[in-house]
């Protein structure tokens, strides 16, 4: 008999393992309500501070116990200082530190995340970022969300979200707008 899916809500505290190859990731959740629990499942490049909307089964691990095995997700780039600090302090984003990433969001505050996306050129007026760590930093920031973009829209057509990395890798940043036009 096959569980029936239920909604969790929460913010991302700890990633515990990231597969980089799979997307297979497990990180500790932690709901509006103060609960904490572990998920398990495809989140490519998930990062500390993420708020993440999910729907799975409770399982259980032999070794390692109760986890909410995810079957899709919905995720949320943080919007505070505080937790965009601590995303890009978690190596999410390569080149990003936690010394960097206190400059950046000291500079750019909330801001932050779009002027790393559409606007690289003005991280390199920060001490230490050159423009070419800059013009790094963005396509890997680009390259994350194109593929939790590409993995959410894969998942509304009822398609597996473990996809989302083979597409990517097969199209890289045109593999969203190829599946909008022709998903055939």
């Amino acid at each position: 008999m096959e569980q029936e899916w239920i909604t969790i809500a929460g913010t991302i505290e700890a990633v515990i393992f990231r597969n980089e190859e799979n997307g297979y990731a497990v990180l500790r959740l932690a709901t509006e309500s103060g609960d904490s629990f572990v998920v398990v499942g495809c989140m490519p490049n998930v990062g500390v501070g993420e708020f993440l909307i999910g729907r799975g089964v409770w399982g259980s691990h032999p070794s390692y116990g109760e986890q909410f095995q995810l079957k899709s997700c919905e995720r949320h780039l943080p919007a505070a200082e505080g937790a965009i600090l601590d995303y890009l302090s978690s190596g999410t984003v390569r080149g990003i530190g936690r010394k960097t990433a206190e400059k950046i969001v000291e500079t750019f505050g909330t801001d932050t995340f779009r002027v790393i996306e559409c606007e690289p050129e003005r991280l390199a007026k920060i001490p230490g970022i050159t423009k070419e760590r800059a013009k790094t930093m963005s396509e890997d920031f680009r390259i994350q969300n194109g593929i939790s973009r590409l993995m959410e829209f894969l998942v509304s057509h009822g398609l597996e979200p473990q996809l989302a990395l083979t597409l990517y890798r097969a199209y890289g940043s045109h593999a969203l707008r190829l599946l909008q036009k022709n998903p055939y």
